[in-house]
Parts: structure tokens; sequence; C-alpha cells
């Protein structure tokens, strides 16, 4: 399924999902923020997990983090996706699909560093 970005008055770019239910996605904008989206769907539901942003070399001052669990439907999911790629707050331009690893590795690092700016701070 292709799911198109970057709209200015037509989508610039899209990605092709194979698997709606299952997938991983990493969303980038022209700040080098990261986006994370994890889509898992198993016995009729999808779980889906959003966070960001995070830049890579700042500690983070803000990171949203948002969990679903809803009863899998293809046109919800389609249009979660669409929301999370064409939100005009993050301002998305590059988008790529990673490996179920490399989203728990960038997930567990977003906890980590949370971690670590809050012991800062106190």
């Amino acid at each position: 399924m292709n799911i198109p970005y970057r709209y200015g008055r037509q989508a610039l770019a899209e990605i092709d999902i194979e698997d709606l239910g299952n997938c991983n996605i990493v969303a980038y904008n022209d700040s080098a923020d990261e986006f994370y989206m994890r889509i898992k769907s198993y016995d009729g539901f999808a779980e889906i997990t959003e966070c960001g942003p995070m830049s890579p070399d700042i500690e983070p001052k803000f990171v949203c983090c948002i969990y679903r669990r809803i009863e899998f439907k293809e046109k919800k999911i389609i249009k979660l996706i669409d929301d999370f790629l064409n939100n005009p707050q993050k301002q998305i331009n590059q988008v790529t699909l990673v490996s179920n690893d490399e989203m728990d590795n960038a997930l567990h690092n977003v906890v980590e560093r949370c971690i670590y700016a809050e012991r800062g701070r106190n």
C-alpha cells in the first residue's frame, strides 16, 4: 500500500508499505528530528506506538509518545499513518521503513535519553 506524504498542493513523495499491520516507520524533518511509528497486529487488533521528536545531538526538551490498541481496520491504519506522516507540525520530508530490531533500539534509546535528561534536571 503506497501512502503519500509531503503534501503541498499534491503529495511530493510516497512510501510503499507492504504489510500495513506490521511495519516500523522512521520519519525525519529538515531539523533532523526523528519520529517513530510502530504498528503490530495480531488477533484482529493493532497496536500503534508513535514517538518523537528526537534530535540526534540535542537533549530532549519535549517528547510525545502515544500508544493505541485498536480493532484492526485497514482504512483506520491508513488514516493513522497518513496523519502521522502529514502532521504539519512535524514537517516530515523523509521516511524510511526499518526492521523490528532497529525500531526496538530506537524506542529503547528514546526512553534512555529521556531518563538521562530527567536525571540531569534534578
